[in-house]
């Protein structure tokens, strides 16, 4: 469904029109929004910023000063009165919120993520919206991250924050996703080791060790079982439930999907926790010994199981031998 979009003579960016009754009241109570304006910056590799906006003045606003932030009625007020784009949330320490975002990765016709962005937004689980920009996301949870990443960290089109910010809000909300602000702070930091792993000393990525055959999180599973060369059915099976390819058997499909899980995972609580997340779940499966079956066979039937690199090489781990780029359990 196409989305309302909030246009302006001036020529700046197309803007999607916050929607303010789905933005989750958890955070509509917190006395820290301001609105924010449009501003043409030339020589910025994205000229169109988005400095905020005192909502009871008009002037400036700045994400260490207090007194220049309002109730959320009054960021709203603010937008309709001088005629702003939008609405925007300060973090600060206290609040024990964490804010992700992710640029250029969802489909603006169609309002989708595209894999790689979904399998981050099902990894974190907890409220997500669109962008003012209708293509970006943005994912707000409850918790800690590593110490490292500071007040808020960026790499590639991926952002995270805790502190020092304002965030935009929208409230076009993702379907999949929760209503509600969640407490995430085993997810937020298996996010920061694979979207902002630490870096060795002269810049280089310190790779993620893995002491045994997997060691993934969740999202990395689903990130990497998208990216694979049968990533299509993968993402057929998790993402839409798609039984097709296995004669419309749902039994089929759920051995096929925990088949896929296998080789990323022999955790069994791992790959049961990843089913329930996916288009497959479903009543059978909260059977203990349909569920336990199913996912017993998946791991039989696979022989082959990825194991992570340590600092680029190989590894053997017990019975595991690295063939061809793959691990083979002998």
């Amino acid at each position: 469904m196409a989305a309302t979009a909030h246009t302006r003579a001036d020529s700046t960016p197309f803007v999607l029109v916050p929607i303010p009754d789905a933005i989750p009241t958890e955070l509509r109570a917190i006395p820290q929004w301001v609105s924010w304006r449009w501003k043409y910056v030339l020589d910025k590799g994205k000229p169109w910023t988005k400095p905020p906006v005192n909502p009871r003045t008009g002037g400036a606003a700045s994400v260490t000063d207090a007194a220049s932030w309002g109730t959320f009625d009054d960021a709203l007020a603010g937008m309709r009165r001088f005629d702003l784009p939008g609405i925007g949330l300060v973090l600060t320490p206290d609040l024990a919120i964490v804010g992700g975002d992710g640029d250029a990765c969802v489909d603006p016709a169609t309002g989708e993520p595209d894999a790689e962005a979904r399998a981050v937004l099902t990894e974190a689980a907890t409220y997500a919206e669109r962008s003012p920009s209708g293509t970006g996301f943005r994912f707000i949870a409850r918790g800690a991250v590593p110490e490292r990443i500071g007040k808020g960290t960026k790499r590639g089109r991926y952002e995270l924050y805790r502190a020092g910010r304002y965030l935009t809000f929208t409230g076009h909300r993702f379907a999949f996703a929760p209503a509600t602000i969640e407490e995430r702070t085993p997810e937020l930091a298996a996010l920061c080791d694979r979207l902002f792993p630490p870096r060795l000393d002269g810049g280089a990525v310190e790779p993620p060790i893995a002491p045994n055959g997997g060691g993934l999180s969740d999202g990395d599973i689903l990130h990497k079982a998208v990216a694979a060369k049968n990533g299509h059915a993968f993402a057929a099976l998790y993402y839409t439930g798609d039984t097709l390819s296995h004669d419309g058997d749902d039994s089929r499909a759920d051995e096929a999907l925990c088949c896929h899980l296998a080789f990323w995972t022999r955790d069994p609580a791992q790959i049961d926790r990843l089913f329930r997340r996916s288009a497959l779940m479903r009543e059978k499966w909260e059977r203990a010994d349909y569920r336990e079956r199913t996912i017993a066979r998946a791991l039989a039937t696979v022989t082959e199981l990825y194991v992570r690199p340590i600092a680029g090489r190989g590894v053997r781990v017990g019975s595991v031998e690295i063939v061809n780029g793959k691990a083979v359990q002998r």
